[in-house]
């Protein structure tokens, strides 16, 4: 994308949430999860694009002290989705680790290039280890099969005491956990533990600060209650101004799944020590081999409730954060429950398309935009309009955002 005609490139980000009820306080030994695939832009930009499907953020289970002048966040997140930074990028999304060391010190990816993503000076080999004799994790993300539109992904994260926990860790007097929080995938081609994060990796940042060692997942189990969401940070994103000075925009083509029968989230279910840990930390004391089956009972299967949507702001590349303006297209699409525990999306306007692509049958949100004011406070707003509305002198009708992949 150009300036070239008057256009002016720019971005939209934002979250699409959806929560779920809340939780006994047994169930603290990870999740599962079955996310939805599809291709979410139709022209494919390559790197000018960064965005999650649905995932969620895994939180050790603390007191999450607030600390002047620290940075206590730490977590595992990631998933499905397309990355900037991604060395090799796909018209189908990658998935990824992303575990997260306290305060962002450290980033887990898989054994890529971690914190700054500098792929010639690759930082994240010591974060995740091989587990599975199947499966190579790759360095740039596991690869889905091309094309893949409609499938669920499942996966989810289980501790497991693969190392014994230690008294000091590189000769500092700090403590290491004997958790091994370890990714289990259930896809067609794979199903089982693939690979695990090192306790080493949530440990070793609290060698500078010795008060919050053992406050994090090599030590401390993760928190029952977690929120699922699409991260977006970067939708390519035109602006113009006609004659009249009015300013109007185009949003790279946006897809979703139509309907019910396509489902985003399926079955989120949090485990207790009883799913997996008890059983496996006493085969490994000499006791019977673990059974690979985890018993229903050990298990909290989630019900979603009608609290979300699409929370999404534009710019221009250059301005600051504070000139993010809200796009109206919340009230487009909406969060559809089609069980208890399975969510999708809905039209709610007849700006939102059907299309057919090679990857299947979605639906397209509005594409140009118009800014106004809104409300008492006269703030202004993205609000979606026709195509044949927007004046062509602008230029955003024969822009491109992208390389057409789907016909």
């Amino acid at each position: 994308m150009s300036e070239s005609n008057g256009l002016r490139p720019g971005l939209v980000c934002g979250y699409t949430r959806t929560s779920l009820q809340t939780i006994d306080q047994g169930y603290r030994a990870g999740y599962s999860i079955y996310t939805g695939v599809w291709p979410l832009l139709r022209d494919y930009p390559g790197h000018a694009f960064q965005s999650g499907l649905f995932g969620t953020w895994m939180f050790a289970d603390n007191e999450d002290p607030k600390i002047d002048g620290v940075r206590f966040y730490s977590d595992i997140e990631g998933g499905l989705g397309w990355w900037r930074d991604t060395e090799f990028p796909t018209e189908t999304p990658k998935f990824i680790m992303g575990a997260v060391a306290r305060g962002f010190s450290a980033w887990a990816n898989g054994p890529g290039a971690g914190k700054g993503r500098d792929w010639h000076n690759p930082t994240g080999l010591y974060g995740v280890a091989q587990l599975s004799n199947r499966l190579l994790w790759p360095p740039d993300g596991l690869n889905l099969r091309q094309g893949a539109c409609g499938e669920l992904f499942g996966y989810g994260y289980l501790p497991l005491p693969l190392t014994r926990a230690k008294s000091t860790t590189v000769g500092a007097p700090v403590q290491t956990g004997d958790q091994s929080w370890t990714l289990f995938l259930n896809t067609r081609t794979f199903k089982g533990p693939a690979t695990f994060v090192l306790p080493y990796f949530f440990a070793q940042p609290t060698i500078e600060e010795p008060r919050l060692n053992g406050m994090f997942l090599d030590s401390v189990p993760s928190r029952p209650k977690r929120g699922f969401a699409m991260e977006t940070q970067h939708i390519p994103w035109l602006q113009a101004t006609d004659k009249d000075g009015r300013l109007f925009a185009r949003m790279a083509p946006t897809l979703l799944p139509d309907g019910s029968e396509s489902v985003v989230l399926h079955q989120p279910i949090s485990y207790n020590r009883q799913a997996l840990w008890d059983r496996v930390k006493s085969w490994f004391e000499g006791g019977t081999v673990a059974s690979t089956k985890i018993p229903l009972e050990t298990g909290f299967a989630h019900t979603f409730n009608r609290e979300g949507g699409i929370n999404w702001s534009a710019k221009e590349a250059h301005e600051p954060r504070e000139a993010y303006v809200p796009v109206e297209t919340d009230s487009h699409v909406e969060l559809q429950l089609s069980d208890g525990n399975t969510f999708s999306f809905a039209r709610r306007s007849e700006l939102v398309q059907r299309v057919e692509t090679s990857a299947g049958s979605l639906m397209l949100l509005p594409e140009y935009y118009v800014q106004v004011k809104t409300g008492t406070e006269d703030k202004p707003c993205w609000q979606a309009v026709p195509a044949d509305s927007v004046p062509k002198e602008t230029g955003l009708h024969e822009a491109v955002l992208g390389s057409r992949l789907h016909n």
